[in-house]
């Protein structure tokens, strides 16, 4: 079963939630290994790569044939509970937070993310559809 929530609590954040059919270790690593991320971040027909480092403090997804990218800086690694990204689009400002939350639950892994602050309503509103989309196939890559 799928379903994502937008809660906005401020008007310049998002948090948008759903729930993984996997473990908290499973789901921790679609976020932090590589190939993991790079399988369901993005369409497969992005063929994303990701690079990530708690050495270098590096956690980025790249797609070259969409010409996109996001580099993050991690400002915590909690496995398999939380991952805090300082996050920025290639040649965008400015940074946001992002926060990826990890909690166990009866049927999985309850997945929340947030992301602020945003300097317009309009743009908060577009990545929580982006989210949303990600999410969705976060979810699919763990159904039977």
């Amino acid at each position: 079963m799928w379903a994502v929530v937008g809660t906005l609590w401020r008007m310049s954040d998002l948090e948008v939630r759903v729930t993984v059919g996997a473990p908290p270790e499973a789901v921790w690593r679609d976020w932090t290994e590589p190939a993991a991320l790079a399988a369901w971040f993005w369409p497969s027909r992005l063929d994303a790569q990701a690079t990530i480092s708690r050495e270098t403090e590096r956690w980025r997804i790249r797609s070259e044939v969409a010409g996109m990218g996001v580099n993050a800086k991690i400002r915590a690694w909690d496995e398999p509970r939380r991952l805090e990204l300082l996050w920025r689009w290639d040649g965008e400002e400015p940074n946001t937070e992002v926060v990826v939350t990890l909690v166990p639950v009866d049927d999985g892994t309850e997945v929340t993310v947030t992301q602020g602050s945003f300097d317009r309503e309009t743009d908060r509103d577009e990545h929580v559809q982006g989210w949303s989309d990600c999410l969705k196939r976060l979810v699919e890559r763990h159904c039977a």
